[in-house]
């Protein structure tokens, strides 16, 4: 455990910094009570037995870098997961302005997939208290706009924290992967370079994708008999 000064976003443009305990892998987060997209009660604890990755956005966000890729990486990330008990989770940091309907709404103009995305909003109080336990620091620095750093945050199936990723430069496979990575049967070492095979081939043009152990398989087959060619190729003219 250690601390983290995060300013509460409930108390206008100049926030009163406080304390609050900063979580850490292997912590369990708090049971808040939140509210879903549909205005249904939702709690995280209700995803146990579910790999959940989570993430902080608010709907006004002006900044296309900023919560708009986020929420877009998440959609995308939809269309990774198949039948995998894994769930996805944004949550909010502008409760007063992001009402059930208007995360509705936002998530809609995305294409949300309520079997996969949950968007919920809660209290400022609960919102400022599971952001700072995560990391994320917010502060107002005008009306409508937060500052906020950002991050991923993987929770295994038993709620409690797997791994943090910081930052929003993450792929939707590699959120995914990471994901998958914290599920029974997944402990083994194909896993990372699944994760690692299927960031770089989206890196280079490849698309969203998540690697199948057989889909593995035949990448590195290709990528030994190319190194093979090569060097066939380097070695042939060479004199005996």
């Amino acid at each position: 455990m250690g601390l983290l000064i995060a300013s509460s976003a409930a108390r206008g443009a100049i926030a009163a910094e406080r304390f609050v305990p900063l979580s850490g892998v292997g912590d369990a987060l708090p049971r808040l009570p939140l509210v879903a997209q549909n205005a249904a009660p939702f709690t995280l604890a209700a995803l146990r037995g579910n790999a959940v990755a989570l993430s902080f956005i608010y709907t006004r966000c002006p900044d296309p870098a900023m919560c708009p890729l986020t929420t877009a990486k998440f959609t995308l990330a939809q269309g990774l997961i198949g039948n995998a008990p894994i769930r996805l989770v944004l949550l909010t940091l502008d409760p007063h302005d992001d009402t059930p309907a208007v995360l509705a709404r936002y998530g809609q103009t995305f294409g949300e997939n309520a079997r996969y995305l949950t968007f919920a909003t809660g209290t400022a109080a609960r919102l400022d208290e599971l952001a700072g336990r995560l990391g994320i620091a917010t502060t107002r620095s005008a009306p409508g706009t937060i500052v906020h750093n950002e991050a991923a945050v993987i929770l295994a199936p038993d709620g409690r924290i797997a791994r943090i990723i910081d930052g929003n430069v993450w792929s939707p496979s590699e959120l995914v992967a990471a994901a998958r990575a914290t599920l029974p049967g997944s402990d083994d070492g194909w896993v990372g370079a699944r994760a690692w095979l299927s960031a770089a081939l989206e890196r280079c043009g490849g698309g969203s994708v998540i690697l199948t152990g057989m889909t593995m398989l035949g990448v590195l087959a290709s990528a030994i008999g190319a190194v093979g060619a090569a060097f066939w190729l380097a070695f042939r003219h060479r004199p005996s």
